[in-house]
C-alpha cells in the first residue's frame, strides 16, 4: 500500500490525514446510499399497497348485487422480506431532491449523472 501511495505521489500524506479522508468518504457514501435505500423502500411500500389494493378489488365478487369478499383460510399474515436494487435513476432522484448531499459541485455532478442515461 505504501508503494502504491508513493507511485501516486502521496508519500507525504500522514496516516492521520488518510484516516480522516477515509472517514469522510465513508460518511458521505453512507448518507448517499442511505438516502437511496430510503427512496427504494418508500417506492417498494407504495408498490405493495397498490398491489394489495388491486388484489382486494379482484378478490371481490359481485353476486346478485351483493359483494362477497373471498377469503383464503390457512394463510398466515407473515410476509417475506423483499430485496430491491438501487439504480442510477434512484441516485439521480435523491441527488436532485437533496443536492446538498453532493456538496458544492452538485450542479456539475448532476449534469454528469444525467449524461449517463
Amino acid at each position: 500500500m505504501g508503494k502504491i501511495a508513493e507511485t501516486e505521489g502521496l508519500d507525504g500524506v500522514s496516516l492521520e490525514c488518510a484516516n480522516s479522508l477515509n472517514n469522510g468518504i465513508d460518511f458521505f457514501l453512507k448518507q448517499l446510499i442511505g438516502s437511496c435505500v430510503e427512496l427504494v423502500r418508500a417506492r417498494s411500500q407504495n408498490d405493495q399497497i397498490n398491489t394489495m389494493t388491486l388484489q382486494q378489488k379482484l378478490s371481490r365478487k359481485l353476486i346478485i348485487g351483493v359483494q362477497l369478499q373471498s377469503q383464503v383460510h390457512g394463510q398466515s399474515g407473515s410476509t417475506y422480506p423483499q430485496f430491491s436494487s438501487i439504480s442510477l435513476q434512484d441516485l439521480k432522484v435523491v441527488s436532485e431532491l437533496n443536492p446538498q448531499l453532493l456538496g458544492v459541485n452538485a450542479p456539475l455532478l448532476l449534469e454528469k449523472m444525467n449524461s449517463y442515461g
